[in-house]
């Protein structure tokens, strides 16, 4: 679910997080309010851009909600559970280094993402999981639901990533009862979330799809009970 609505800034003033025209600046990086199925969405993205395929193995955090890896399975591929460390109880740098050489070595390529997920709001660590995805080139998805507002070494969590998550449940920080934000790169990436999510509708005169779209979006009045907090 997306909106239309203009948002204003809802992070306090140290995240610099500045709104213009329906988006959210994070760090020099642009949000989009989106819904209930922002992860979802996130994945089709990155299917779209880095051909994530049925048979296809997605990293994941084995200590999270089943919404963190729902999303792999919808695509056909299959996730790849990581334990967690000791200090954060989030994904374990070491093991997931461990994991994608042995995956590598069993299926002859890496996995195609890798979703570290801010259990609890507590930050993973963002150093070391950022540079072992650099190291084997697979792009991160920020499960960052839980952790609006937390930071790693002064760093808002969902900045960090080629994708970052949030959360509007009803149980976060910030609730419109259902909902989120999806951090993208590029404008042109925000583009195509938003065509995917409002149905893939063309640009006609008239009702034409070429490809299949999803009803993703979110009702500018729940939007706006985001605006006002």
């Amino acid at each position: 679910m997306l909106s239309s609505l203009e948002i204003y800034p809802y992070y306090d003033r140290s995240a610099r997080i500045l709104s213009n025209k329906g988006y959210v600046y994070v760090n020099g990086k642009k949000a989009k309010i989106v819904g209930r199925i922002c992860m979802d969405q996130t994945m089709l993205d990155v299917s779209d851009i880095d051909d994530v395929k049925a048979g296809d193995e997605v990293i994941c955090q084995s200590f999270t909600f089943a919404a963190s890896a729902n999303p792999i399975t919808y695509l056909g591929a299959k996730p790849v559970f990581i334990d967690s460390e000791r200090d954060t109880w989030n994904m374990d740098p070491e093991l997931l280094e461990k994991a994608i050489v042995e995956r590598k070595e069993a299926t002859g390529k890496y996995p195609k993402a890798i979703i570290p997920v801010a259990l609890y709001g507590m930050p993973y660590d963002c150093e070391k999981i950022m540079a072992i995805a650099d190291k084997y080139g697979i792009p991160v998805i920020e499960d960052a639901a839980e952790g609006m507002g937390s930071r790693f070494d002064g760093q808002v969590l969902g900045t960090f990533g080629k994708y970052g998550v949030l959360s509007f449940n009803g149980n976060k920080m910030i609730t419109t009862s259902g909902g989120g934000a999806l951090v993208t790169p590029t404008t042109e990436t925000k583009q195509r979330v938003m065509f995917y999510a409002t149905q893939a509708r063309e640009n006609a005169p008239h009702y034409q799809h070429e490809v299949i779209g999803y009803n993703y979006r979110m009702s500018n009045v729940i939007a706006g009970v985001v605006r006002g907090q």
